[in-house]
């Protein structure tokens, strides 16, 4: 059982900062190609042609699948990689697989016809190496069970198809279904077509990985393989040492699997092929696969039964699909381990096979026939054969004595097992089989007549109620000839391998006609007839799913009884060949071996030397296996190792390891440290030696193709030299060894290690500008490297702040243009040249840029406005809150930016910039540039949309019912409006907008007292037309004031009246009595008598006339009478008038 690690797709802070500050200060941006593809691969390994895998230049910076340019998914693996669990190659190198934390050592992507990956490399190197994708299209797998595949071996346990990724060479095919070494698609023309190289942005062991992304073209695999789009796959992943290599025709070069812990399988690759691809469910190229679900346990399962129920070790929940001969019959879910499916109907039936899958929440569906049950009968145990047979007087038959319950089966058969019946001629029709119907009821067998029964042998069976039937039970009572010689078997070992078993039967049955059964476990599987001799062979067997069973082979001559020794044989598989670990070397006798086995744990292990046994061990859970005690194995003896076990018959001889005399002469290498490339080293050594040059722990060779070992001898002073090396071979950042073998001894161990280091990145190159200026807040972007070199990474280092600033670029051999990060001070700026390996070979170019940074304005000022909503063709005044002194501020319409107004100077306080007139609805923003020198421009990140309501039309006219009447009226006026538009009309007094009188069209108001001019205007909420206006003149009562005058006039006597107002005319009401003049107010007296003056102003604007009265009296004139008397007197004269009237 295999264990499976969950882990949840995360990178901690802590990590993240590590990450985020060795990137920082050390490394080159994370995503940037630094070995691009050509040609048409470049639009398909790098869509946007950035030069980098994350989404933009900026890089990656969180998790960078998801921040990816390509939509890569990971593949399925059982656990999250290791680092450092490789066979050979540096640990934490160019072919150590890791993990970003989220089982995603390799990942791919299918787009149309290109099928991607991407592999994640703890380290990287210019070297030629190999990296495969094995995928098995055919769901079998492995050389045993009930999928496996039909073309299994020990290199190739499954897979039909190997994609290589061979750095140097290209892209290649093989079709490992049939094992051809050679490649059946190239994509190499040129080399790098279809792959290329970039930074990832974990940093396991504490630096930079790398990507490898390769590619194939699906149609290409479609047409070679038959496969399509849809058909389900499961991969697994390998690299090897060896260049240009098919790992599964090079298996002793494999370096590492990605996604499992190498040792966790016995570092044997078969056996972790297999670990990874039970735990792939199968699903189509393209798509996410889900690790699968183990496979479900099925208890036994009887007749009739209704229910369903088995084992899980999945999680509570998991879905168990149960099948019926592979047809779903329900589902049904796990809980504590255990599951249950009831109410099938109708109920089972003897023969029926039950098989089931479980998938468990986030996996995939398990293989469908790991655990099959065949329904078996519906009984708890077997009846026994306890009766008593005895034959029936002249040859009659059989009576059987037993002690078995009502409704047991008595069933009767010939020899060779037929139900036995007797000819019509002897009386036949003899009951058979019989159900008896009384407990212990004797039953027999008997014909009619005598001698009726044939010489020989018969069988019975038994079966009780409820139980199983019973074995055979034979009878010789008929066999009158004696018992059947033994047969046996001549084939010496019989395994699940074994199609036909050959044997003989003794003396005096070693004739022909002899009947032979052949059974596996009590279960009859042949049966065969002796030819001459007594050989027997029974062919057309299949065993392979017998395994440890039982064979018994039983004879029956003619009239004589079966045979009646016993004659059994296990069947066996062979076991598989194991494997010793080697070379094997040392200066004295070994005394321990190790080595693989593809058996299960407890397997016996024997180890042999020059042939005989030196002693046994057992495979441990791991595969693996280790024995020490009583080994001593002299040098110069031949190891071997042989496997068995429980029924498994012992393998072939594993591979034979010869135990040779280790060279330890030393060997050194000069000098130290190797510049890369170098294609001569020289040392020191035994005269005579040959010297052999490792770079990692693999050999170095004279040719990129590998065929030729660069190879020398150590001369006679002692020195040696190698000239030739491949000119690509040593590589910076290996390491190179050296060992020393002397005559036909074994290699000396790996010597000297000795570093080889980069060849320096040129830092005489121009570096322009020499200087610049910029805002806070920008970067610089034209800082160009002259001449770059091709394959160069070129990074901006931030000498003030001692960081890198801004993205890597790779150098093309020409002028590259670099941008740093967001400046926000003076700065000066290097550019740092950077090779591999990154890390340890970086030079910093000589010229720098000296970066003058200017302060920018505040861009997060509040921006306000005196209103938020006008009214078309007016205007209103945006604010700036906190201006800031020395920088200007401009009103922009954020349409099109075009300016509004002039500039406004900051204040350090608010500030406000006019609109304008406005008609429509406009969003203005506002620019902030500073004052020479700086001139630092921004627009401020607020903006102020001002909405603007449009104005309702001025009325034509404005009207009242009524336009003039007296100040007393006391009825209404109706005033309206013609013409115009809006929401409402209101009406207003004094002036427009004055006094509110009230809205409405017409609008009733109470008679005004005084002459009122009336302002009537369309409003729409707070928009509103010009006004136009109706005076209605009021007019005030009119007054005849207060008369005066002389009540009292005599007739012909005059007086005159007035007022205090002017403008009237007096009338008299009796001008008999007294008569008036109407302007003058003149009275005469005509008569005697009173009259009343009434005096009458006017009303005018539709007010009466106003009067005021007073009386006149008239009266007669007194009358002196007639005087008489003498008129003419004297002096002091007296004379006496007298009058005709008295009282004078």
């Amino acid at each position: 059982m295999k264990t499976k690690f969950s882990i949840t797709k995360s990178i901690s802070f802590l990590t993240l900062l590590f990450i985020l500050a060795f990137n920082n200060v050390n490394g080159q941006t994370p995503g940037l190609i630094y070995e691009p593809a050509t040609g048409a691969g470049i639009t398909v390994l790098d869509p946007n042609g950035d030069g980098f895998t994350s989404a933009t230049t900026a890089g990656f910076a969180t998790d960078d699948q998801a921040q990816s340019e390509i939509p890569y998914k990971s593949l399925v693996f059982p656990m999250v990689e290791p680092t450092s669990d490789l066979g050979p190659g540096p640990d934490c190198g160019f072919t150590d697989f890791v993990d970003q934390g989220d089982e995603d050592p390799v990942q791919a992507y299918l787009n149309g016809n290109n099928w991607l990956f991407r592999m994640r490399m703890g380290k990287t190197a210019p070297n030629a190496k190999s990296y495969s994708i094995l995928i098995d299209t055919d769901g079998k797998f492995g050389g045993t069970g009930p999928n496996k595949d039909p073309q299994y071996s020990s290199s190739n346990p499954g897979f039909e198809i190997e994609i290589v990724l061979a750095t140097k060479f290209g892209v290649f095919v093989y079709d490992v279904n049939n094992m051809n070494c050679s490649p059946v698609i190239s994509y190499n023309d040129p080399l790098n077509l279809h792959y290329q190289k970039s930074i990832a942005l974990t940093t396991n062991c504490g630096d930079p990985d790398y990507f490898y992304d390769f590619y194939v073209n699906f149609s290409d695999l479609a047409s070679q393989f038959s496969i399509t789009n849809t058909t389900p796959v499961r991969m697994a992943i390998v690299d090897n040492m060896a260049a240009n290599k098919s790992t599964i025709c090079n298996f002793n070069s494999a370096s590492d699997l990605a996604g499992i812990d190498d040792a966790s399988c016995g570092n044997n690759l078969e056996n972790c092929f297999g670990d990874i691809i039970d735990n792939y469910t199968p699903c189509a190229p393209g798509v996410i696969c889900p690790d699968r679900s183990l496979c479900p346990g099925i208890s036994s399962v009887n007749i009739g039964a209704t229910s369903v129920s088995g084992t899980s070790t999945e999680a509570n929940g998991t879905v168990i699909t149960v099948y019926k001969d592979g047809v779903s019959i329900g589902t049904t879910a796990v809980s504590a381990g255990v599951w249950t499916l009831s109410g099938i109907a109708p109920a089972l039936a003897s023969g029926q096979v039950i098989s089931a899958t479980a998938t468990a929440p986030g996996k995939g569906v398990s293989i469908a026939n790991c655990n099959p049950i065949t329904v078996a009968p519906s009984c708890t145990s077997q009846t026994s054969t306890t009766v008593t047979i005895s034959k029936i007087s002249g040859g009659k038959g059989f009576d059987i004595v037993n002690s078995f319950p009502i409704g047991t089966i008595f069933t009767w058969y010939n020899s060779d097992f037929t139900v036995a019946q007797i000819a019509s001629g002897f009386g036949g029709n003899i009951p058979n089989p019989v159900t008896i119907t009384t407990a212990n009821q004797l039953v027999s067998f008997e014909c009619k007549t005598g001698q009726c029964f044939n010489s020989g042998m018969y069988y019975f069976t038994f079966k009780e109620p409820n139980k199983c039937v019973s074995s055979y039970l034979s009878s010789c009572l008929y066999a009158v000839s004696g018992t059947t010689g033994n047969p046996s078997f001549t084939s010496s070992t019989i395994t699940t391998a074994t199609t036909s078993i050959s044997g003989t039967v003794a003396s005096p049955d070693n004739v022909s006609g002899i009947a032979i059964y052949l059974n596996s476990n009590g279960t009859q599987i042949g049966t065969a007839t002796t030819t001459t001799g007594g050989n027997w062979t029974i062919s057309g067997l299949s065993l392979s799913s017998r395994e440890c069973q039982t064979l018994s082979v039983t004879a029956v001559a003619t009239g004589k009884c079966v045979s009646t020794g016993v004659v059994n044989a296990t069947i066996t598989r062979k076991a598989y060949a194991p494997v010793i670990n080697g070379p094997i070397c040392s200066t004295v006798a070994i005394t321990s071996v190790s080595g693989s086995s593809n058996e299960v744990a407890g397997t016996t292990i024997q180890v042999f030397e020059n042939g005989i046994l030196e002693g046994s061990t057992t495979v441990a859970a791991n595969s693996t296996w280790s024995v020490s005690s009583g080994i001593s194995i002299a040098i110069g003896s031949t190891i071997s190792a042989k496997a068995l076990g429980t029924c498994l018959s012992l393998s072939d001889a594993s591979n034979s390891v010869l135990v040779g005399t280790l060279t330890t002469n030393a060997v050194t290498i000069t000098p130290n440290p190797i510049i890369e490339n170098t294609t001569s080293v020289s040392g020191k050594g035994t005269a005579g030696n040959t010297i052999k040059l490792y770079i990692d722990g693999y050999p170095v060779f004279q040719d990129l193709a590998e065929t030729i070992l660069a190879t020398g001898t150590v001369d006679g002073s002692g020195d040696w030299t190698i000239s030739t090396i491949f000119n690509k071979s040593l590589y910076a950042g290996g390491t190179l060894t050296a060992t020393a073998t002397s005559g036909t001894n074994c290699e000396g161990v790996l010597s000297d290690p000795t570093p080889i280091v980069c060849l320096l990145p040129l830092k005489n190159l121009t570096v322009n500008p020499d200087n610049t200026t910029v805002c806070s807040g920008s970067i610089v972007a034209n800082v160009q490297v002259v001449s770059s070199q091709a394959g160069v990474i070129y990074q901006i280092f931030n000498n003030t702040l001692s960081a890198n600033s801004g993205s890597s670029v790779l150098g093309t051999g020409g002028t590259i243009t670099l941008s740093s990060a967001v400046l926000t001070a003076n700065a000066t700026l290097s550019v740092r040249a950077i090779k591999t390996p990154f890390g340890s070979c970086t030079e910093t170019l000589d010229e720098t840029v000296t970066v003058t940074v200017n302060a920018v304005p505040n861009l997060s000022l509040t921006v306000g406005s005196d209103a938020t909503s006008i009214c078309g063709n007016t205007s209103t005044n945006i604010r700036v809150a906190l201006s800031q002194v020395g920088f200007n501020y401009q009103l922009r319409n954020n349409s099109d930016n075009s300016n509004v107004g002039s500039v406004i100077a900051g204040i350090g306080g608010t500030i406000s910039l006019p609109t304008g007139i406005l008609s429509t609805t406009t969003t203005f923003n506002i620019t902030a540039t500073g004052i020479a020198p700086s001139n630092c421009t921004g627009q401020l990140t607020a903006t102020k949309t001002i909405n603007v309501i449009a104005a309702p039309t001025v009325a034509t006219s404005a009207n009242s019912s009524r336009n003039t009447f007296c100040s007393d009226d006391a009825g209404t006026i109706n005033l309206s409006v013609t013409g115009g538009s809006g929401s409402l009309v209101t009406w207003f007094t004094s002036s427009c907008g004055g006094t509110a009188v009230g809205t409405g069209n017409p609008l009733i108001i109470a008679s005004p007292a005084v002459t009122t001019t009336y302002y009537a205007r369309w409003e729409d909420g707070l928009c509103y037309s010009a006004c136009q206006d109706v005076t209605v003149t009021v007019t005030a009562p009119a007054s005849a004031g207060t008369l005066s005058g002389t009540q009292s006039i005599c007739i012909s006597g005059n007086t005159t009246y007035s007022s205090t107002v002017t403008g009237g005319a007096f009338t008299s009401s009796d001008t008999s009595k007294a008569t008036v003049h109407p302007s003058t107010g003149v009275i005469t007296g005509v008569a005697s008598g009173t009259a009343t003056i009434t005096y009458t102003v006017t009303g005018t604007g539709g007010c009466s006339d106003a009067t005021a009265t007073r009386t006149v009296t008239v009266t007669a004139p007194a009358s002196a009478g007639t005087l008489s008397g003498t008129q003419n007197i004297c002096i002091s004269g007296n004379t006496t008038y007298s009058s005709t009237v008295t009282g004078g």
